[in-house]
């Protein structure tokens, strides 16, 4: 459930996001056109550390739509999505101890919707201490 952490977190960084309106996490509802999801996705074993504490490392996948012809809306979002994530500093996310984010790849263009949108894909990780 950690991609609803980091939803949290871009929600407060932006105006452009609003978490449960134009910023999901695990689904991307049909409206709002210009819109954002997080999703989980498959990440890489954990590290195991002295004691109980080990780093998880989850996978996440950022979707972004834009509206019917919207192509670089879409990819204006998904810039600032991005360089939001690449920026982010190591501390509390709703409780999880985030102690870095990185950008995994760059966005690829996925096929439209029914609807003609545009819609754009990118994966990031994260590193997370848990105990």
């Amino acid at each position: 459930m950690s991609a609803a952490a980091i939803a949290t977190w871009l929600d407060a960084q932006t105006t452009s996001l609003t978490a449960g309106t134009n910023l999901r996490v695990g689904r991307l509802p049909e409206s709002p056109d210009l819109a954002a999801a997080i999703f989980d996705y498959s990440g890489t074993q954990p590290d195991f550390t002295m004691g109980s504490t080990w780093i998880d490392w989850p996978q996440y996948e950022l979707v972004v739509r834009g509206p019917r012809n919207g192509y670089a809306e879409a990819h204006t979002l998904m810039d600032l999505i991005r360089g939001l994530l690449n920026d982010a500093p190591a501390g509390n996310y709703s409780g999880l101890t985030v102690l870095r984010i990185e950008l995994v790849d760059t966005p690829a263009s996925l096929p439209p919707d029914a609807n003609d949108r545009p819609i754009l894909s990118t994966r990031f990780t994260a590193a997370i201490q848990r105990s």
